[in-house]
């Protein structure tokens, strides 16, 4: 079995600050510097230095020195009522001269509970400061995308990790491990005893306990391994990429645990809470709604090979524009054989049977009938991959405002020859315009699994997503493998608690729903191996190259 230290090196933090140093041609031969100085300061905005890259149809601008700019800012990670929490998570904004946004008002880690055999009870892991063994952060690193868990080149940003160390004494009265877990002890300075522990195989640590009082005849003295658990906190954040159509910032706010002895049952939770009002109201000339809202979608599995319509209807088999506060499934474990490939009946879906595609003359988006036809519902099949959930992603941002002065006077010729497919401009009213698939404004994204067809037909636009994007969990050691699989461990079922937020006395509107609890309950987790929460992490759009042209034809 990997000793603590080794496990510790395969965290996603560690893994970059490897990768850091392997690129400035320093490879790192001995053991990691845990060390924790003054937390940063808020980086001031770049400087405004700019270079134009053309990218049909619009001109992006960008700092020279993108790279070095830290783009993320959060508080100082604090542990309180046994949760590890950040507030004010931030980044700065391409796509709107480099604004800093607020992301997320805050992200929570925790509770964390487990199930095992030969304890006196279910026991929680409490993220406290006495079971706190080490923890770091780092402005800087480098994923290849070569490492055993991280297979998505990224360059990371201000990122840190807390480290906690749990123990089980023996429980002589009950006769098992007592579900009241101890600290693991860490002193600093280090002594010799508890790094050797570190570097001893897990579980290796040895304490005695006596059947019988020594007094007694035939009394025995037995040595043995206590359980011992590990749990990582982290948040790498990471720069800004481009991904084809839009340019977005990913952040992994994750929970790793490993332990000596295998757990039935492992239940582990974080919260992400969104601003209720948008950073906003107008973006690179696109107005929105004061207040952001949550999407949820699924994306068809089913397509030719080629990229798919922008129509709806072509791109997600359903979807829920208003969902309610609630628990929606995202995926099954593998163990539940009624979620393993299946077809659903009777899915209503709203069509309008009309292909959008580009012209090579005006590379302008248009459809290929003169007028769009009225929207009709249809009942089709839907398939439905193995451990798929109820949806696939969640969208949290405001909504596009769409009005006839501002169609008018900003897009006038090149939004002109849409009017065929939309009908008459005049005939077009102010709408908040749900910006799927590509939401590009003040949009945080979660997806958990992403259609089957452009990881199996690689004729699908290479610029758009690698293939590794799309591909999820074979089993519960390795990632980014199977397309259509949940990009989470085979082993888990993660439920999404969508949060609505207080309201104030006498407020009568519906309740904004802006944040959400994800859960994750792993059975069978393996000793001596990480058991990943929310792996997949979340990504934030920075700017986009169509920008509002492009949402307005993906609107519903």
């Amino acid at each position: 079995m990997a000793s603590i230290l080794e496990l510790l090196d395969e965290t996603m933090l560690a893994s970059a600050l490897r990768g850091q140093q392997e690129s400035n041609g320093d490879p790192s031969t001995g053991e990691r510097l845990w060390q924790w100085v003054d937390w940063p300061a808020e980086p001031s905005k770049p400087e405004r230095k700019f270079t134009t890259l053309k990218r049909e149809p619009f001109m992006i601008e960008h700092p020279i020195d993108t790279r070095a700019v830290p783009i993320w800012h959060y508080t100082e990670p604090t542990i309180t009522g046994g949760k590890v929490e950040v507030k004010d998570l931030t980044c700065l904004v391409s796509g709107m001269e480099y604004m800093r946004h607020t992301v997320c008002d805050s992200i929570e880690w925790g509770p964390l509970s487990f199930c095992a055999d030969n304890f006196d009870g279910d026991a929680s892991l409490p993220l406290a400061q006495d079971f706190l063994i080490r923890r770091e952060f780092a402005r800087e690193g480098v994923l290849e995308g070569t490492d055993r868990f991280w297979k998505l080149p990224l360059k990371t940003d201000l990122s840190f990790d807390f480290v906690f160390g749990f123990q089980f004494p023996w429980n002589s009265l009950s006769g098992s491990w007592s579900a009241t877990p101890e600290p693991l002890k860490n002193v600093c300075p280090e002594p010799a005893s508890f790094i050797e522990m570190l570097r001893a195989p897990f579980g290796d640590e040895k304490t005695s306990f006596t059947l019988h009082p020594p007094e007694c005849p035939g009394s025995n003295t037995l040595r043995y391994s206590p359980p011992q658990i590990i749990v990582v906190v982290t948040l790498v954040c990471c720069k800004e990429a481009d991904y084809g159509l839009l340019n977005a910032a990913r952040f992994f706010p994750m929970i790793m645990v490993a332990s000596n002895i295998e757990l039935n049952t492992l239940r582990g939770a974080v919260q992400l809470t969104r601003p209720k009002s948008a950073a906003m109201q107008t973006m690179q000339r696109e107005k929105m709604t004061a207040d952001n809202g949550t999407l949820l979608f699924t994306d068809r599995n089913e397509q030719d090979g080629k990229l798919p319509s922008v129509a709806w209807d072509q791109s997600f088999e359903y979807y829920d524009l208003d969902p309610s506060a609630g628990s929606y499934v995202l995926a099954y474990p593998k163990s539940d054989i009624t979620k393993g490939a299946r077809t659903l009946l009777g899915v209503k879906v709203k069509s309008y049977d009309v292909e959008l595609k580009r012209t090579p003359v005006s590379n302008q988006i248009r459809g290929d009938s003169p007028l769009l036809p009225a929207a009709v519902v249809k009942t089709r099949y839907v398939n439905k991959e193995s451990r798929q959930g109820e949806f696939d992603n969640l969208h949290i941002a405001p909504r596009m405002i769409l009005e006839q002065s501002q169609l008018k006077s900003n897009y006038g010729p090149s939004i002109a020859e849409l009017a065929p497919t939309f009908g008459s401009l005049d005939s077009l009213e102010p709408s908040g315009i749900a910006m799927a698939p590509f939401c590009v404004h003040d949009c945080l994204h979660m997806h958990v699994r992403w259609a089957t067809w452009p990881g199996k037909n690689r004729s699908c636009d290479p610029t758009a997503f690698a293939p590794v994007n799309f591909r999820g969990w074979d089993g519960d050691l390795l990632p980014n493998a199977i397309p259509g699989a949940p990009m989470v461990p085979a082993n888990q079922k993660v439920t999404l608690n969508l949060k609505s937020r207080p309201q104030s006395p006498g407020d009568r509107s519906a309740p904004l729903i802006c944040g959400f609890e994800y859960v994750a309950e792993a059975e069978s987790a393996k000793a001596g191996k990480w058991q990943i929460i929310m792996h997949h992490g979340a990504s934030y759009s920075l700017s986009g190259i169509w920008r509002g042209d492009l949402a307005r034809l993906l609107s519903s």
